[in-house]
């Protein structure tokens, strides 16, 4: 005797059915603590720009720009990291671009106060 399989037809909107910034976008975002401090900081070292959503993925590609906006390089995220871009992406792969930006916010303060070797 044959068994009858149901087959249930894919819906629209299943997250296996996005793409990866869409499905990132659809997740819950996380709540940081020092979002705030990051928003006074991009005030004053980013006042041209506006910061992405806090939806938006990192992405290496993004993550070079926004360096490239603060003044700092590559290398100046892996010295204070010590992973490359693609790196910290794979390590932190639902860390929002926003996030990651106040990070980087934050190594754009400390070495205005304390140079670059401290």
């Amino acid at each position: 005797m044959r068994s009858q399989i149901e087959i249930a037809p894919r819906r629209k909107n299943d997250p296996s059915n996005l793409s990866k910034k869409t499905r990132a976008r659809a997740t819950v975002v996380p709540k940081f603590c020092d979002a705030a401090h990051w928003d006074q900081l991009a005030a004053k070292y980013l006042p041209r720009y506006d910061l992405p959503a806090w939806g938006t993925p990192c992405d290496p590609e993004a993550m070079r720009r926004w360096l490239d906006r603060l003044g700092l390089t590559e290398h100046d995220h892996l010295k204070a990291t010590a992973t490359s871009l693609r790196e910290f992406v794979a390590l932190n792969p639902n860390w929002p671009l926003r996030a990651w930006i106040g990070t980087a916010l934050e190594l754009v303060e400390h070495e205005e106060k304390w140079g670059a070797s401290g």
